[in-house]
């Protein structure tokens, strides 16, 4: 029996939204979320993804201000202890490792061992540079879909 094309999540001949980036976010956080979204398959991301690529991106942000506080401090302090900076550098790493398996980021999300694993975006199919600074605007009319 065929089916309606409302059974379709995407038309066929449509092009493919990748996920915005959430209002609320700092300069920094939106061009990390948007790097990681373009980067991917449109479908990579789908809409409920968008709490944990946030929180995924903020511990990408806490383990680079970490690794530069230690890299300008060092690991021990002026007082022979350890600095604090080690155990939110070694807490965000978790957390890190963590989501990029949920999200499926980094080689494991690109092995072709199971044919339901998105596959990385080729050369060809990265977005123009008038696509990505669409996606990188902040419009009231696109704040509450999530999409692009």
């Amino acid at each position: 029996m065929p089916r309606s094309a409302a059974a379709f999540p995407i038309l066929p001949g449509s092009p493919l939204k990748h996920l915005r980036p959430p209002p609320g976010l700092t300069p920094a956080e939106k061009q990390l979320f948007v790097d990681i979204v373009v980067d991917h398959r449109p479908e990579h991301f789908k809409l409920t993804d968008g709490v944990l690529l946030v929180a995924y991106v903020r511990a990408v942000l806490d383990e680079r201000e970490a690794a530069q506080h230690l890299e300008s401090e060092g690991k021990v302090t002026a007082d022979n202890k350890l600095s604090p900076w080690l155990a939110i550098r070694t807490q965000s790493q978790k957390t890190l490792l963590s989501f990029a398996r949920a999200l499926r980021l980094g080689p494991l999300g690109r092995a072709p061992s199971r044919a339901s694993r998105p596959q990385p975006l080729k050369p060809s199919q990265t977005l123009s540079y008038y696509d990505r600074m669409n996606l990188e605007r902040d419009d009231e009319a696109s704040e509450g879909d999530g999409a692009a």
